[in-house]
């Protein structure tokens, strides 16, 4: 256990401890102990998942596409081999659903029955998606994006001439 789970566990036990010596009936008593073991396994919980956000957070894009890609491999997503245009349209598909969210005037993040919604949650699919698809070919994410910006910030104002 590290230290802030021992403080969680103290705390509790604190007030398991003032518990036992009040006045509350041993039912109510049964009942708050309970709930009391809950929390703290909850807290425990939560500061074991802070820590898995914490280094996903530090973690370098490419260690994150490993992390995407095998995430989609365990899901079921690679059974059968996908072809291009298949991988193409689920990220279109997000997209999509990125629009739709817009167009409902829906906010950026909102829960639904604790499924994360709105068009900053879709796009994050996209970028999942692409992820997953550079997990799958070996291709190096990071560094392709860092070429790509390079290249870009050599091109003149509004490139491409090209109206939307």
């Amino acid at each position: 256990m590290k230290k802030s789970d021992i403080d969680i566990v103290k705390d509790h036990s604190t007030l398991k401890n003032w518990i036992q010596n009040s006045n509350i009936s041993e039912e109510n008593k049964t009942t708050i102990n309970e709930a009391i073991r809950e929390l703290t396994h909850l807290k425990i919980m939560n500061n074991k998942l802070q820590s898995e956000i914490n280094l996903l957070k530090a973690a370098s894009i490419n260690s994150f596409v490993c992390v995407v890609h095998e995430n989609a491999k365990t899901k079921g997503f690679w059974e059968k081999e996908r072809n291009f245009g298949e991988v193409i349209a689920l990220m279109h598909s997000e997209l999509s659903e990125a629009l739709e969210e817009y167009r409902n005037n829906k906010p950026s993040h909102y829960y639904e029955d604790e499924k994360p919604e709105g068009i900053a949650f879709e796009l994050a699919d996209v970028v999942i998606r692409v992820m997953d698809y550079f997990g799958y070919m070996g291709w190096d994410l990071e560094e392709t994006i860092f070429v790509k910006h390079m290249y870009n910030k050599t091109r003149s104002y509004m490139h491409g001439g090209k109206k939307i």
